[in-house]
């Protein structure tokens, strides 16, 4: 990672360069801060459920939901970058004065339809996926592995409108995430130790409510350079 890191900083270092005719602009630790947050909320609510699994169930048990995780993962982190297109795409189209929520829109349909599209599958056929993937190792986990990827689906859209929120600097949404998180955390420990097909419909729940709670806060129509020009005259 480090001679990645490296090689990256040789290959953007035109972007470091004084830009003699460029207004330079301070860095925002208060924006920087929030965003900081909102990654460490959105991994760790994304990353919570092997965690569990480890600590309140056996061995066994725990081992079983590998193949889950795995599987679940896949609806989570191959849409990630999405939501790093989202972000420079939107603020560019907000400084310009178009609507930004067109690029959310086809952000969210990338994210969420094939994520959902799996999810049927791993419904409809748990036992086959599993056994074909990781072999007859590992017991059948029924409903677990749709709704586990439900709700890493779900946690997909969550990236998209973090980035999103980000990028408008609606700041309120960071702080609904991390109640999410803490309702999650607390839902699971009361409902989920003993089941984790609870555990997996509590986090499934959770990434609903994110989502929501992305839609309240976000989506009210951005205002144009104009409007905000008229407003500041008046």
């Amino acid at each position: 990672m480090a001679v990645v890191l490296l090689f990256a900083l040789w290959l953007l270092r035109p972007q470091f360069a004084d830009h003699g005719g460029v207004d330079a602009r301070e860095v925002s630790w208060h924006y920087s801060a929030h965003t900081l947050l909102g990654l460490a909320a959105f991994a760790i609510l994304a990353n919570m459920d092997a965690l569990f699994v480890k600590h309140f169930y056996s061995p066994s048990a725990a081992g079983d939901y590998g193949p889950v995780v795995t599987l679940a993962k896949m609806s989570l982190f191959i849409p990630l970058a999405l939501g790093i297109v989202v972000l420079p795409k939107a603020t560019q189209r907000r400084a310009s004065g178009r609507d930004p929520r067109p690029i959310l829109l086809l952000a969210l349909a990338a994210t969420l339809l094939p994520g959902f599209a799996l999810t049927a599958i791993y419904f409809l056929y748990p036992h086959f996926i599993v056994r074909t993937i990781f072999t007859a190792a590992y017991t059948n986990p029924g409903l677990v592995l749709g709704m586990a990827n439900l709700a890493a689906s779900t946690y997909a859209g969550l990236n998209i409108w973090l980035n999103y929120a980000l990028s408008l600097k609606r700041l309120l949404f960071i702080y609904i995430l991390m109640g999410v998180l803490i309702c999650q955390g607390a839902a699971m420990y009361f409902f989920g130790r003993d089941n984790i097909l609870h555990m997996t419909i509590v986090m499934a729940t959770a990434g609903l409510a994110g989502n929501l709670a992305g839609f309240i806060t976000t989506w009210s129509k951005v205002g144009t350079r104009e409007e905000a020009t008229v407003a500041g005259k008046t």
